[in-house]
């Protein structure tokens, strides 16, 4: 679906709607969806191995390095709820947006100093490695055992990753495989 209206004018293409100029070259083959959102280039005559490796390729560009599996590390810390303004406008209109509400594991000590030797740590960034806020991704499995255990002392494990979208709202993220309460720091 295209919106608004092409023209073709001397071997360049407008758009009616906000007079984006493209030249033909960089049109061929685009499927665009907004005049200012490019969905893909030249997928139409591409073979499926070949769009496989395209798409594999410009995940690899756009993350900086390949998609390695991240390495399991344990944490320690007190398990706390943070609420902060969501959709629609994220703060902009209090009264109207909703409040979303995360897990966040409150560190006594920067993942650095509890995992010093960490393999998983040294692919995230400084920030993350040097936090005292991480915010957790609890799944069904261990959901109630989190729910009893906000305001305590617990130990995670799970992989770590750096922030993806707007809705992470700390610099090192745990995706968790395993929560439990704990009565004193190991460490």
């Amino acid at each position: 679906m295209v919106v608004g209206q092409k023209r073709t004018f001397n071997n360049h293409v407008w758009f009616a709607d906000n007079f984006r100029h493209l030249s033909k070259h960089e049109v061929e083959g685009l499927v665009i969806l907004r005049t200012d959102v490019v969905i893909s280039t030249y997928l139409a005559p591409m073979r499926s191995a070949r769009l496989i490796a395209a798409i594999a390729l410009s995940c690899l560009v756009s993350t900086g390095h390949a998609a390695v599996p991240s390495r399991a590390i344990t944490l320690e810390g007190i398990l706390e709820v943070g609420e902060f303004y969501g959709p629609p406008n994220y703060g902009e209109t209090p009264n109207g947006d909703r409040i979303e509400r995360s897990l966040y594991l409150q560190l006594p000590a920067t993942p650095n100093t509890q995992l010093p030797e960490s393999e998983a740590l040294a692919r995230v960034g400084r920030d993350a490695r040097s936090t005292y806020l991480v915010q957790i991704v609890v799944h069904d499995a261990e959901r109630s055992d989190a729910e009893k255990a906000i305001g305590h002392r617990v130990k995670i494990v799970g992989v770590p990753f750096e922030p993806l979208t707007g809705h992470h709202r700390a610099p090192l993220l745990v995706d968790v495989r395993s929560l439990k309460s704990i009565d004193t720091w190991s460490r």
